[in-house]
């Protein structure tokens, strides 16, 4: 009987240290959200919460998306440049404005084909 009622004062014992340690974490918790000078009710924190997810997945979109514009970029540059290098090699020798640099290009085309559309009757 002794031992039985040890064993229970022990549990108490343990239980108490337990509920102490839990309240001196509600205590520093609740000191932590008045330093902080945050809202003390858990709808409001969840929601504040979840405002912070939502603005750092809105960062990481801007992010990637900022990441995929550049790539793009590139990639227009090198098309760009390879079209460029194509009509310096047809003749077309200004190409800083590919698209005149391109209508050039189709004109002369065009004038050629004209040409030996003409050749071919005679």
């Amino acid at each position: 009987m002794v031992e039985a009622l040890r064993e229970v004062e022990a549990q108490v014992l343990s239980q108490r240290s337990a509920a102490k340690d839990a309240q001196e974490k509600v205590n520093t918790a609740s000191a932590q959200i008045i330093e902080l000078a945050l809202p003390s009710d858990s709808k409001t924190l969840r929601d504040l919460a979840d405002g912070l997810i939502l603005a750092e997945r809105h960062r990481q979109m801007e992010a990637n998306w900022l990441n995929s514009r550049e790539e793009l970029g590139s990639e227009v540059a090198q098309a760009g440049n390879a079209v460029a290098q194509a009509l310096r090699d047809a003749g077309i020798v200004e190409t800083t404005d590919l698209a005149a640099a391109f209508q050039e290009y189709e004109l002369a085309c065009q004038s050629r084909a004209d040409q030996w559309a003409r050749a071919g009757t005679r």
